[in-house]
């Protein structure tokens, strides 16, 4: 069972094909307010970021015209296979599973042929993504015939990758901006008891980085012998600060020790520079000048004492693009913290 502690930043539509070899349908961007996705142009299409819901239909008059749904939330009890087994009663009582596994996008696909309520012959693609940060499920139903027509994982792969998270902002925003002062917020809690850090609701900038951060960890573990006798515990503490200026650099001390079994400590202290663009954090270590670690923003929160904030990193140089996807592919998913 998998419980999401992050609100889902993007939205994708996905049509899990069996086998397709045309080529991908003409796009066209649509605004659904929190973020732009490229749909199949001539559709119509009518979304809902606040509600996680963007529906998309090839002829609204037409009974028979295909339809591609998309829905995200934040919490699920649910796994993407049990999720995809509820979609597929959607294809009636008489479905057959046309294929069913791995999705390159991440999670599970499904294709199910089956029928609707007054005869009609469908196929029906999905695909549900679960993970630490929600649940993504797309669903695209056509004629059986036609499904495939319609472009299949070409036509997919075209819409995957022209999602885009209304955040932008001018790379290495001035300095001299003054961080905006968000009001407090109002805390929710996932079913574990976690706090859920949402989305950022504007574009971050640098000057909203300057400051103190602090990420600190640890685990204990007790050890016991094959007959269970106690024998002894091993803990590892850690400790990261990065502290940022309003000139762009940025200092990073580490410190980690390691207990039982003989006492370990590292620590660790560099500088570098740090830029922000399209809530992406890059920085450039003066240990690696060559290489840049690039970290994704994925939560923001602000109480009245102090901000929290949800990064997903490091990719170095480049993000690959199925991490654009909150659900799919996070590195390191942590909390930074900086004291009001």
């Amino acid at each position: 069972m998998r419980s999401a502690s992050l609100v889902v930043a993007v939205v994708v539509v996905v049509a899990a094909a069996a086998v397709a070899d045309g080529r991908p349908l003409p796009l066209a961007p649509y605004d659904a307010g929190a973020f732009t996705i490229s749909m199949p142009k001539g559709w119509v299409v009518q979304g809902d970021s606040s509600k996680g819901a963007v529906v998309a239909q090839q002829d609204p008059k037409r009974k028979d015209a295909a339809t591609a749904i998309v829905m995200a939330t934040t919490s699920t009890q649910a796994t993407d296979d049990q999720l995809l087994d509820q979609i597929a009663m959607m294809a009636g009582a008489d479905r057959k599973i046309v294929a069913r596994g791995a999705a390159a996008a991440g999670g599970k696909q499904l294709v199910v042929d089956g029928a609707t309520s007054d005869g009609l012959k469908i196929r029906l693609g999905a695909v549900a993504i679960v993970g630490g940060s929600g649940v993504i499920v797309a669903i695209l139903v056509a004629k059986r015939g036609e499904f495939d027509t319609l472009g299949g994982i070409d036509t997919v792969l075209a819409i995957l990758t022209s999602i885009k998270v209304q955040t932008a902002a001018p790379r290495d925003a001035p300095v001299t901006d003054a961080p905006t002062k968000d009001a407090p917020m109002t805390p929710h809690f996932d079913s574990y008891g976690y706090l859920i850090v949402p989305p950022p609701q504007r574009a971050i900038v640098l000057a909203d980085l300057v400051g103190e951060w602090s990420n600190d960890g640890g685990s204990v573990k007790g050890m016991y012998t094959s007959s269970g006798q106690y024998a002894g515990y091993r803990s590892v503490a850690i400790a990261d600060r990065w502290r940022v200026d309003g000139t762009g650099k940025i200092a990073d001390t580490f410190n980690g020790v390691r207990s039982g079994g003989g006492a370990q400590q590292v620590s660790e202290r560099k500088t570098g520079t740090v830029s922000i663009h399209d809530n992406e954090i890059h920085i450039t270590w003066s240990t690696m000048p060559s290489h840049t670690a690039i970290y994704l923003v994925h939560g923001w929160f602000v109480s009245p004492d102090a901000t929290i904030m949800n990064i997903d990193g490091p990719y170095w140089d480049q993000v690959p693009d199925r991490a654009r996807i909150a659900t799919t592919m996070l590195n390191v998913n942590n909390n930074w913290i900086r004291k009001n």
